[in-house]
């Protein structure tokens, strides 16, 4: 199994920029990377957009994940640093879209072709099941 190639160190790109050149860099929106999260192993072989090299081109997207990004409590690498998870367009675009999907749809237990009995039962089920769902999802 091939391991992927690590991105370059962020403080390598931050100290190779003039401050002027960052500012582009950073503000140029013609280098996010819309519907997709790349890695830099990916992102190191992609065509560039505009005049930029790869190197700024992950500047950029890393300095707007980390913008958004928000650490899991309790859980750090191995040099003591929490890890960390950004929410990009992409993912919060799949999670509406499974949820819009599976509103009002309820499922029981006990496999295939189990249904709640008799009506009453099924009734007061699909309302305690909607309103968990909106309390829930507000």
């Amino acid at each position: 199994m091939k391991f992927p190639l690590r991105p370059p160190p962020l403080h390598e790109l931050f100290n190779g920029l003039a401050p002027e050149r960052f500012l582009q860099v950073v503000s140029n929106s013609k280098l996010d990377a819309p519907g997709s999260y790349p890695h830099w192993d990916k992102l190191r072989h992609l065509p560039l957009p505009d005049d930029v090299t790869h190197e700024e081109w992950w500047l950029h997207l890393k300095s707007a994940r980390r913008a958004t990004s928000k650490p899991i409590p309790g859980l750090l690498d191995t040099s003591g640093k929490p890890f960390t998870y950004s929410m990009p367009d992409c993912v919060l675009e799949a999670i509406h879209d499974i949820d819009s999907r599976a509103r009002g749809q309820l499922a029981t237990r006990g496999g295939a072709g189990s249904q709640v009995s008799p009506s009453e039962d099924r009734h007061r089920y699909v309302v305690s099941s909607l309103m968990e769902e909106a309390i829930t999802s507000s």
